[in-house]
């Protein structure tokens, strides 16, 4: 469906964050339409209420494994939802402050609790908010040739899609995003240990600066993580 979506400007977010987090509701004044409707699957506050229901449905915010899960499944809801977005909106950092802050907040409040920082909500950096951090674990591994286009984005740790996909300058290369999700939550059926992890991520962020990524295929860049993997670990065999 078409949908009206906003802006909210960055020197205004804090304030305006603040004045909801008082229980007051922000003004709509100080927003920014955006420039033409966009397509929305559900609508925005359809994103919201798929969110809302995952969140009745997992119970406890408390629980580690349903922060996992919701995570885990809540990046499949909002790629779905905004998959159809211009490229301009997406890379709009209040974009996404007006859709966590104005429509989101209370998903942000169940899941990093009612003491959530500011950050949480994308005023430190917006791959660093809830909404837009989920939304790129789908993105960068997003395939709709795979029987479960979202296969890759449903395994991980939260540490790993934040520390080692969506903050390193290789996730943004879909090929080895891909195949690096793959080698280190599928490697021989398992996933690699966070020691592993914290080795090979770097390693791989390294050797970024010799070889260009976006010239391998994703079979190239699964045998390149693969290989550096063997490098760092010898024995580490199956």
């Amino acid at each position: 469906m078409q949908d009206q979506a906003f802006l909210l400007p960055k020197g205004a977010a804090m304030s305006v964050l603040q004045t909801v987090l008082d229980g007051i509701d922000p003004s709509s004044e100080i927003l920014r339409p955006f420039s033409h409707l966009v397509e929305v699957e559900g609508g925005f506050r359809g994103l919201h209420d798929n969110l809302k229901e995952l969140t009745l449905r997992l119970g406890n915010p408390k629980s580690n494994d349903a922060r996992s899960e919701f995570e885990s499944e809540g990046c499949v809801i909002i790629h779905r939802a905004l998959s159809n977005l211009p490229d301009e909106l997406i890379n709009d950092g209040e974009f996404w402050l007006w859709l966590t802050i104005y429509q989101c907040r209370d998903i942000v409040e169940w899941r990093h609790g009612s003491d959530a920082k500011f950050g949480n909500f994308g005023l430190e950096g917006k791959f660093e908010g809830l909404m837009c951090r989920m939304f790129m674990r789908a993105y960068l591994v997003f395939s709709e040739t795979d029987q479960d286009p979202y296969e890759l984005a449903r395994r991980g740790t939260q540490d790993f899609w934040r520390a080692f996909m969506i903050r390193r300058k290789y996730g943004s290369v879909k090929a080895m995003a891909r195949a690096f999700a793959r080698h280190v939550n599928f490697y021989f059926d398992q996933a690699l240990s966070d020691d592993e992890v914290r080795l090979l991520g770097p390693k791989v962020t390294q050797l970024n600066s010799i070889y260009s990524y976006e010239l391998l295929s994703e079979a190239q860049c699964r045998e390149f993580v693969g290989r550096e993997h063997s490098r760092l670990f010898p024995s580490d065999g199956n």
